[in-house]
């Protein structure tokens, strides 16, 4: 039978595409079971009749006074046409095109609706994707109307990017192609926009954006965005190799029994379960996918699992987005069509809500719905809703009338019940009431989070109870017996042994006494084991809270993380129950002076580092030291103090007397410098950032926020002259709250909520506007080189703003409650204050922000549930104190590098120390000496070479230092500094590039690992090949006594599974000496400076140690959030350094595994860390394109603890 494609489009671009057999529909504006309803301009109610046949198609128009076009020429009554065909009635056009006939069943060509395989945006009368379609070679209607090619395979749109090998898939929302991209060599998945010609594809490029801020392991990542030579949107993407979830559904379905065993039920589940991760993610990022099927979860070849095609993403709380989630009023006016109720996503797996076209009410929930249709198919190898036309499978979805899941999965050629034996087995009750819960009809009833659904699936293969099947006392005990059925065995043989030996004592008195001691002895070895079990049962439980409150953490659930590692018994808490324990409160502990009483305001002094000023309603004022929590003086002022500030220089601040009297003090001494009564009384200062005075940079200019005394009060700015109190000039505008000084003093920053609702810049000796900004504004702060400003809003958004032009530069939603301050960190990090959770269990959290792209780099509670407190913030020392009884102080990590060195290249590869003030590192793609100045600026040392070489390693004790990089000729060279001149002690060629370079401790013996797996180790300094070590390798250290080596390499990788093993080999004979193994990928090793111990870590997040002796386990602790990728032992002292993808840098003291110190800011992950010889500077370098420099000097002047 003949299949046609069928496109619907109107001028602004595609709305649905679908395939069919013979078949004969009306087309109009009619709301009717047999009219494809489409309602715009110029269609009327049942405008015309199109039938398809076998060799031509009929179009009838149905006597309209609007008329129909067929290829541009107008009918009457009936008429025939040859395929392809384009159909014209008002503003919309229907394009008819044959398809390939395909050796399989055809449709009932009676059936007036059929589903469409494939579509963009869905109508009530289309359906989305159910299978995937092969690559098409023919012509495209894009947004312009005009007919345009599809690029061939040979051809290269994306000119000077990327080269397009094939086409590899299509949708409504573009074509994607196998592409190379030649300068990082490398292939990557291409997808171009079909929606748009020559012109702009909001929804397209809202598909990239949402993309980009979802950095997730289950979420395909992008790469780049940009426009093609024929101004086509695209963006490149992650090449995942693989097959999507539906077609290992239907290979299993079709018999396969070797994607049947590979896919067994729990293999299944646990791709089920990474797809709720990666949802989890995505909602507490509050984006909805919309779209969730089994086609668009794709299963890589390495057990990847990723959720695809967002193009129908919405983002909540964000009306209106153009592209991603558009309300319909947005589609009505975009398109010119007034499509009410309109349907996104696929019928068989979309929530009723959904389907009845409820798009602004859609939430987490609505996902939830489709994760459980996915489950339903992975349980039953069938969608959950059955139907052969659109509108029996909608009516089906609104009604919520979901097919049975009770029948056996087995026989063969029917969607309903074709399973291959090994899938021979019923739907478990639990896993029926896991999956009827997340799609229940009402969205109350339903899981309330993606993180829920995952936990009681967890449960599930654990062999716990589910939330979503009630269970009793009788059933705990049942799954209680059935983890643990050889117990459980032993336990009733034990019984039946006990009951035979007492008949025995009936019939044989002379064993009694014996049977009866035996009989005991079997009872308390039984006994024994109960115990065990339920010790087994507690670790389990304990091992799920912990999983479950770690889950929480990621998604920034802290209550629930709260309430999870409280459920955790106490015996079973390990040290990952300690690291995510610390996680709750962030702060450094108290800050009380007995000389203060009460303090209710609090400030950073400008320009002195970790120094802070505490006032009192008593009017004293107490400036106080963060570091040491040392008084350093207190100035007596007058009662009844209700606010103060500094000047920007901060040699001066301003003391706000009851309503309008204003003191002027000097900072270090005390002294009044003069005092005024201001005009009118200036607001009571609010909590949060929202400060109502500003003085200007030297103090003579003061900016103030009143309320007038006039019959009807208005909000008013003053700008006045502070010597001779006059007001320069005012504006009124009601809602202003808040007033800052740019740091040239030139322009005034004000912020207005209320009624008023903007952000102004006004020029400071005019008061002329310069520019205003429509937001909800409640709070404000200028970034550090004052180019910008931030802009806090009631919905928790964030503007970042031009100081010079007043454009908003971006912006993104940051808390999902209100955000009530914020400040930058030294090195443009923004930190914000605001509100989490759900409305009865309300958080209030610091959150850290990356510069640019708003990526979340931190988050730190601890605040108390109640209204939020007054907080003062030091950019300088990073501390920041928080106004409690009493104050708390908490230090922010960010911006806190002694150094950074920008380079030329976008990653690292290894950098270290020649001597305190000396240290190799990146220069471009290759390696150069710097120099330490007196400044703490980092130099390049004059007559130095740029070496091509990217990988290095340093023998600080002998100054020799060794580099080698991966282009011809590939050698390694041995160097040293010689009166500020290089000496060349050796180029040795080697076969292939390396992956790793070390000495060994008396720097007479050089060891590279190479990329194609072996070690080999030269002489110093005469590069003599000593060994070389055959294997696949891929690091290795000195460690052990002699010229041992540990080094690791890959044992086996599958998708759920890495095991590598740790190994000492003998540096003489190459001899694998002994071996330990890891279930974690390792990425970095190190050696303590004694040898008595060496570290291993990598993607598991924790540190390990062993003996290198013995190789045997010396402990271990979590460290990180993300993968560790780099680790450094300090040459003295107790402390390891370790580097992570979460942007961190942490210190350790190893031995009591306690955190020392922190920073955050790196920008990539981790590659490398080194010491400086005495220990006092730390460098870190990682794929992005600063090196940094830290000052770790103050922990060996504290002799880091034992």
């Amino acid at each position: 039978m003949r299949q046609w494609s069928l496109t619907l489009h109107d001028p602004t671009g595609i709305l649905t595409q679908f395939e069919s057999g013979e078949a004969q529909f009306v087309v109009g504006s009619e709301a009717a079971g047999d009219v494809l309803r489409v309602v715009a301009e110029g269609v009327a109610p049942r405008h015309v009749r199109v039938r398809l046949a076998s060799e031509r198609m009929q179009v009838e128009d149905l006597g309209t006074d609007l008329g129909t076009l067929v290829n541009g020429n107008a009918i009457e009554g009936r008429v025939e046409f040859e395929y392809p065909a384009s159909v014209q009635f008002g503003k919309v056009t229907l394009v008819v095109e044959a398809k390939m006939e395909k050796a399989q069943e055809a449709p009932d060509p009676s059936l007036a609706e059929t589903i469409p395989q494939r579509g963009v945006r869905q109508s009530a009368t289309s359906l989305d994707v159910t299978k995937p379609q092969r690559p098409r070679r023919e012509m495209e209607t894009r947004r312009s109307g005009n007919p345009v090619a599809a690029p061939s395979e040979n051809e290269a749109p994306l000119a000077g990017k990327y080269t397009l090998v094939r086409e590899i898939a299509r949708g409504g929302m573009g074509q994607i192609f196998l592409a190379e991209d030649p300068q990082l060599k490398r292939q990557v998945a291409v997808k171009v926009s079909s929606l748009s010609y020559g012109g702009e594809d909001p929804r397209f490029s809202k598909e990239a954006a949402v993309l980009a801020h979802l950095a997730h392991p289950n979420i395909v990542p992008i790469y780049n965005l940009g426009v093609d030579a024929q101004r086509r949107p695209f963006y490149s993407m992650k090449l995942v190799k693989g097959r999507t979830l539906q077609a290992v559904l239907d290979a299993i379905r079709d018999g396969d029994a070797v994607v049947a065993r590979e896919y067994p039920r729990a293999a299944l589940l646990t791709v089920f379960r990474k797809v709720c991760d990666a949802m989890a993610f995505a909602h507490s990022k509050g984006v909805l996918h919309r779209d969730l099927k089994p086609e668009n979860i794709m299963v890589g070849e390495y057990g990847e699992v990723l959720v695809m095609d967002w193009g129908l993403a919405k983002v909540l709380g964000e009306a209106d987005l153009k592209g991603v989630a558009r309300s319909v009023a947005s589609d009505t006016r975009d398109s010119g069509m007034t499509m009410e109720g309109e349907v996104m996503g696929t019928p068989q797996y979309m929530s009723p809500e959904q389907a009845e076209g409820m798009v602004a009410e859609l939430d987490v929930r609505s996902d939830i719905y489709s994760l459980g249709g996915i489950l339903y198919a992975i349980l039953t190898l069938r969608p959950p809703i059955d139907g052969t036309t659109l509108n029996e499978v909608l009516t089906k979805v609104r009604k919520g009338e979901i097919s049975s899941m009770l029948s056996k999965r087995r026989g063969s050629g029917s969607l309903g019940e074709a399973t291959p034996a090994v899938m021979d087995e019923e739907v478990p009750e639990a896993l029926r009431g896991v999956t009827l819960k997340a799609m229940a009809r009402e969205r109350s009833k339903r899981y309330a989070r993606a993180e829920e659904f995952a936990a009681d699936l967890e449960a599930y293969q654990n062999g716990f109870a589910t939330t979503a099947l009630q269970v009793g006392a009788f059933g705990h005990l049942i799954l209680l017996m059935k983890r643990n059925r050889g117990i459980t065995i032993s336990i009733a043989t034990a019984l039946c042994a006990i009951f035979a030996l007492s008949s025995w004592f009936v019939l044989s008195l002379r064993t009694k006494e014996r049977v009866a001691t035996r009989a005991a002895e079997v009872a308390e070895i039984e006994k024994d084991k109960a115990v065990q079990a339920e010790r087994q049962a507690q670790a389990s439980f304990a091992k799920a809270q912990i999983a479950l409150a770690e889950a929480s953490f990621r998604s920034g659930d802290f209550p629930e993380m709260s309430k999870a590692l409280h459920l955790c018994p106490e015996e079973m808490r390990d040290q990952t129950w300690e690291y995510l324990a610390s996680k709750s409160d962030s702060s450094m502990g108290v800050l009380k002076f007995s000389e203060l009483d009460k303090p209710t305001l609090v400030r950073a002094v400008p320009g002195e580092a970790g120094q802070f000023a505490l006032a009192t309603l008593g009017g004293d004022i107490g400036f106080v030291q963060a570091g040491t929590g040392k008084l350093l003086r207190k100035f007596k002022t007058a009662k009844g103090l209700s606010n103060f500030v500094f000047s920007g220089d901060g040699r001066l601040f301003a003391v706000l007397i009851g309503g309008k009297e204003l003191r002027i003090y000097n900072t270090k001494t005390g002294e009044p410098q003069g005092s005024m009564t201001l005009p009118e009384a200036p607001l009571t200062l609010s909590v949060g950032q929202a400060e109502p005075l500003a003085l200007n940079e030297n103090g003579t200019v003061l900016a103030a926020i009143v309320t007038t005394s006039d019959a009807k009060p208005v909000r008013r700015l003053q700008l006045i002259d502070v010597p001779s109190c006059l007001v320069r000039w005012y504006f009124d505008s009601p809602g202003l709250n808040a007033v800052q000084f740019h740091p040239d003093g030139t322009r005034l920053h004000v912020i207005a909520g209320g009624a008023s609702r903007y952000s102004w810049i006004f020029d400071a000796a005019s008061g002329k506007k310069l520019s205003e900004s429509r937001v909800f504004a409640l709070c404000q702060a200028l970034h550090p080189d004052g180019k910008s400003v931030a802009v806090g809003t009631q919905e928790g958004e964030v503007l970042i703003i031009d100081t010079a032009s007043g454009a908003v530069l971006r912006n993104a939603k940051l808390h999902s409650g209100r955000l009530i301050s914020l400040a930058w960190t030294a090195d443009g990090h923004l930190l914000t204050v605001g509100t989490e959770g759900k409305h009865y269990d309300t958080r209030w959290l610091f959150k850290l922000w990356a510069p640019r792209t708003f990526a979340l780099r931190a988050v730190f509670a601890g605040l108390e549930p109640k209204e939020p407190v007054q907080w003062g913030y030091d950019p300088l020392s990073g501390y920041l104190v928080t106004l409690e009884n009493p104050c708390r102080l908490w230090r922010i990590p960010a911006g806190r590098e002694l150094a950074r060195l920008k380079n030329g290249s976008e990653t690292g590869y290894s950098g270290d120390f020649l001597s305190e003030t000396i240290l190799l590192g990146r220069q471009g793609w290759g390696l150069t000496l710097y120099e330490l100045g007196q400044q703490m600026q980092l130099s390049k040392i004059k007559n130095i070479p740029d070496w091509k070489e990217r990988f290095c390693a340093v023998h600080q004790k002998s100054g020799l230092f060794a580099i080698s990089g991966v282009e011809a000729p590939i050698q390694i060279r041995l160097l040293s500094l010689d009166a500020g001149a290089v000496k060349t002690h050796f180029s040795k060629p080697i076969p292939s590039a390396l992956s790793d370079l070390c000495f060994n401790d008396q720097g007479n013996t050089l060891a590279a690992t190479l990329t194609g797996g072996s070690i080999q180790t030269l002489a110093v300094p005469s590069g003599e090949l000593r060994l070389q070590m055959p294997g696949k390798f891929q690091k290795a250290i000195f460690a052990g006594p002699g010229d041992q080596l540990i080094a690791s390499q890959a044992n086996l990788e599958k998708r759920d599974f890495v095991e590598y093993l740790v190994q000492q080999l003998d540096g003489t004979t190459g001899a694998i000496l002994k071996s330990v193994s890891v279930r974690f990928k390792v990425q970095a090793l190190a050696r303590s400076p004694d040898h008595s111990l060496f570290a291993v870590a990598g993607v598991d997040r924790s540190i390990y140690f062993f003996n290198p002796e013995t190789l045997e386990a010396q402990g271990a602790f979590r460290a990180h959030d993300d993968e560790i990728g780099a680790l450094a032992f300090h040459p003295s002292l107790p402390i390891l350094a370790s580097a992570s993808s979460d942007g961190s840098v942490k210190l350790w003291n190893y031995k009591n595994k306690k955190l020392l110190d922190h920073f955050i800011g790196l920008a990539g992950a981790p590659v490398a860390l080194a010491f400086s010889p005495k220990g006092n500077l730390l460098l870190a370098e990682a794929q992005e394109d600063t090196t940094r420099l830290y000052d770790v000097s103050h922990l060996s002047a504290a002799k880091s603890p034992e």
